[in-house]
């Protein structure tokens, strides 16, 4: 069946970070240390004589008398529930890996910790102020860089921003609508009307013993038209402002709940080469990231980052939620940070409704 299938690949794909608890990017409950295996069910009683029950029950009279009277204790055995499928088997050892992140299968794959408290909807998350932070590498400055990132302050996120709940029901349906509207639609295939072939009735209705058949285009003839043919069409359908206004909302509160979101100042950047910025995303365990630049994006950064496996850079008005999500950290620059505030803050407001001016005259 399709279910159980989509259910076993997302169990058995790995994540970008094992490690950190994701809103987005579930993982599966189990781990390898937690496996446990269920006791067996108690065996059912044999089927035995009443002869041979009177004596055991004897045999058990006997045997109390003879011991000294002491306190037996049972212990139970409570079955953890952990929320695995039951058609999968604690035999099978990458049955409990950790599923992938959201991607283009949707949200509703994978399964969150079981201790993480992050899914609550939490309408001011308690960290709302973060560092700005230096793109110069402590491999290559004297200075260490917590404290060249102490130098350049810190940063207030807007609230109505990136202190929404996370709606995962809203980030899948934005991120279907983005991969609806990336489809060509140019596929053709031919009909019975297009395919080359006699319409002149082959043979006579009856006498000959073959089917009956009425031209040599049926969809069930070899060289024949293909019944229900696909034609070119559009695939992308609307969404909502408001609602896509939301996914985004809920995409960027995610990012500041996971810890997987920077805020750093692109006029550190001293050189358009790739090496330091490679080295910055890996004094940070960073292998997959989404970089938001100003409306104008600096050549430099551009320069560093375009060559570099897994990460890419867009303007504030290309930041979209399926990059967002796709990555696993996302690095905004202060003008791209207040450009995108500005982009979310005066897109998706209700219409003002027009009054009537009524003159005196």
């Amino acid at each position: 069946m399709f279910l159980p299938a989509i259910i076993r690949r997302s169990l058995l794909r790995s994540s970008f970070h094992t490690s950190s608890a994701s809103l987005l990017h579930p993982s599966t409950f189990l781990s390898k240390d937690d496996a446990t295996t269920t006791p067996p069910p108690p065996s059912p009683p044999s089927s035995s004589s009443s002869s041979d029950n009177v004596d055991d029950a004897q045999d058990d009279d006997e045997h109390l008398d003879a011991s000294p009277s002491t306190t037996a204790t049972t212990t139970t055995t409570t079955p953890v529930t952990t929320g695995f499928p039951t058609n999968l088997t604690m035999d099978d050892p990458d049955a409990v890996l950790p599923a992938t992140p959201l991607d283009l299968v949707g949200a509703g794959q994978g399964q969150p910790e079981a201790d993480s408290q992050l899914f609550v909807d939490i309408s001011s998350p308690p960290n709302l102020t973060l560092p700005v932070q230096s793109f110069a590498s402590s491999s290559t400055t004297t200075t260490t860089t917590s404290t060249a990132d102490a130098n350049l302050g810190t940063v207030s996120l807007h609230p109505d921003i990136f202190g929404q709940p996370v709606r995962r029901d809203i980030v899948q349906r934005v991120i279907k609508w983005q991969l609806a509207g990336r489809r060509q639609g140019t596929h053709k295939q031919k009909n019975i009307s297009e395919v080359s072939g006699s319409g002149k009735k082959p043979w006579a209705q009856k006498g000959t013993g073959r089917a009956r058949a009425g031209h040599r285009r049926p969809p069930h003839w070899r060289g024949g038209a293909r019944a229900f043919a696909k034609v070119p069409r559009d695939y992308s359908y609307k969404l909502n402002k408001r609602v896509r206004n939301q996914g985004l909302r809920s995409a960027l509160s995610a990012k500041v709940l996971e810890g997987t979101l920077h805020i750093v100042d692109v006029s550190t950047l001293e050189s358009h080469k790739t090496a330091p910025v490679v080295s910055w995303l890996s004094e940070r365990e960073v292998d997959s990231a989404f970089i938001v630049d100003g409306n104008e994006m600096n050549s430099m950064l551009a320069l560093a980052a375009g060559n570099i496996p897994r990460v890419e850079m867009n303007t504030p008005r290309g930041a979209n939620v399926y990059d967002i999500v796709k990555h696993r950290d996302l690095i905004l620059t202060k003008e791209g940070l207040d450009a995108l505030v500005e982009r979310i803050l005066t897109s998706g407001r209700p219409h003002s409704k027009k009054t009537a001016v009524v003159s005196d005259e």
